[in-house]
């Protein structure tokens, strides 16, 4: 708890909550852009460009590139590019705005989308820098905090100066708070080549600055990695189609603050999540009931020809409380992996989020092809068969991903598993074996973050202790364990986890 004292914790909270909340007035409300189809398709186009910036953070990561966006120019993009949508929409709002052409509005938008990709993998290396428990509550109350600003904003009926002016200045704000969060370093770790930490060479002692020796640099399993990624791309697919199609489909006129008490009802589940259920409920089992609960809003949208639409809004709740709890979670899931495994952040992450991007945008696409057919083919009813056809998917994808599961749980020692083992669990095991060496308090401290294959400079941050307090305390449990390197010291704790989780 005390990790959410600190000042980078707070500046990534509060840039965390005006990112979210500036991403909510642009997708989801009507009081920014109130002329349709434009509004329609310039959400489209946001999507679109978060997707392909995306890409392209992820292919020039993977080039070994990474430090051409330690240029002040890249550093500088995101405060050209996140407002342009509130320009876009302050344009609009005015008589000349409706002379300029629609493709200009169509590129501010894609640019803002651009943006908004750029301040996100920024802004989440702070919640990656915290500690595992604090993230789940950061997450939890930056989620409520934008949902209030959204709301604020639109309150409002119709075109609401107030949203738009959110638009303009709140992703400012968030990368603004997101640098003001970070040291230096940090932004090169981020924005940069993203060595993982403790890969450091040997310094002028000859003792590598790591911990005493390299990081253990454990290959990533391919089906880790991509089967939460295809999850998240199906689930994107269904949530991005349905919510554009509940809230676009001649239904402009309704309020979209059922809309915000979704996301606040997920603002409360993460947090209930992070202080409860984390250590009792397995996450895997979470995410199948957020995908039930998906299903469930679906279902009213395959008859919506003879429902309210107050009820069909209200499973506009339902979808956004099951989507935003799962994106929170997944996003904490894949956090929890780019540090299990030690692989580059801003690679992995770039490329974890892709999958969120692809999947709005092509759900996006999917509701406005729909929308055209149902136009020019009404006897189609196109819109109402779909949902019963995704909810058929879910099913599956939750069938598919649960059998694949209770495989993945018989691996044999030595393989790598799907995620990293439970925060209990590893916990009772690094309390057991720092009684087993008589460590004191303050190396069972630093002992406890070289189990999590932390490097020196983040122990020192931590603790806020000196470089050589840290060196010292870690000779000192080296001695006490009798061993020689930081991965000898992942196997104990690793081998003490096995014997818990077999009873023993």
């Amino acid at each position: 708890m005390d990790d959410l004292s600190d000042k980078r914790t707070l500046c990534t909270l509060f840039s965390s909550a005006f990112y979210w909340a500036s991403l909510f007035l642009a997708y989801w409300s009507s009081s920014v852009v109130v002329e349709e189809p434009l509004a329609f398709r310039l959400k489209g186009c946001a999507l679109l460009g978060s997707a392909v910036m995306l890409v392209v953070w992820f292919l020039v990561m993977r080039s070994g590139k990474g430090k051409v966006f330690d240029r002040f120019v890249f550093m500088a993009l995101p405060f050209v590019l996140s407002p342009l949508a509130g320009i876009s929409a302050l344009l609009l709002a005015f008589p000349i705005g409706g002379l300029l052409p629609h493709a200009i509005h169509y590129a501010l938008w894609f640019l803002f989308g651009c943006g908004a990709a750029f301040i996100l993998i920024h802004m989440v290396y702070g919640v990656f820098r915290i500690k595992p428990e604090s993230a789940f509550l950061l997450l939890a109350f930056s989620t409520l905090l934008s949902c209030s600003i959204a709301t604020f904003a639109c309150m409002q009926p119709g075109r609401s100066l107030p949203a738009i002016v959110s638009v303009l200045v709140l992703p400012v704000l968030a990368y603004w708070l997101s640098i003001v969060g970070c040291r230096q370093k940090d932004l090169a770790l981020c924005v940069g080549e993203g060595v993982p930490e403790g890969l450091a060479k040997a310094d002028e002692e000859g003792v590598p600055s790591g911990i005493l020796g390299p990081s253990p640099v454990r290959k990533i399993p391919k089906r880790a990695f991509l089967f939460p990624l295809m999850q998240m791309l199906c689930y994107s697919i269904t949530f991005s189609f349905a919510l554009f199609i509940g809230l676009n489909g001649g239904q402009e006129s309704m309020s979209s603050g059922f809309i915000w008490l979704g996301a606040m009802l997920s603002g409360v589940f993460i947090l209930l999540y992070g202080l409860w259920f984390k250590e009792r409920v397995s996450l895997n089992l979470i995410q199948y009931v957020l995908f039930g609960i998906a299903a469930l809003g679906l279902a009213p949208l395959a008859m919506s020809s003879q429902l309210h639409v107050n009820l069909l809004f209200a499973s506009c709740v339902l979808l956004m409380f099951s989507f935003t709890s799962f994106d929170m979670l997944s996003m904490s899931q894949l956090l929890s992996m780019i540090d299990e495994y030690k692989i580059s952040y801003p690679k992995y992450f770039a490329l974890g989020r892709l999958s969120n991007a692809a999947g709005m945008f092509l759900g996006w696409a999917l509701a406005l092809g729909v929308m055209l057919v149902d136009s020019a083919f009404p006897s189609w009813h196109l819109s109402q068969v779909l949902p019963i056809a995704m909810i058929l998917v879910l099913m599956f994808v939750v069938m598919a991903f649960s059998y694949d599961s209770m495989k993945g749980s018989d691996a044999k020692d030595g393989e790598s598993p799907a995620v990293p083992a439970a925060p209990a669990a590893w916990k009772t095991a690094c309390d057991d074996v720092c009684e087993r060496y008589a460590l004191s308090p303050r190396e069972s401290e630093v002992f406890a973050l070289c189990a999590k294959g932390r490097d020196t400079a983040f122990i020192c941050d931590e603790l806020c202790v000196s470089n050589h307090t840290v060196r010292s305390h870690i000779y000192h449990i080296y001695g006490k364990m009798d061993i020689h390197s930081q991965q000898d010291l992942i196997t104990i704790v690793e081998d003490r986890v096995r014997e818990i989780k077999a009873g023993r």
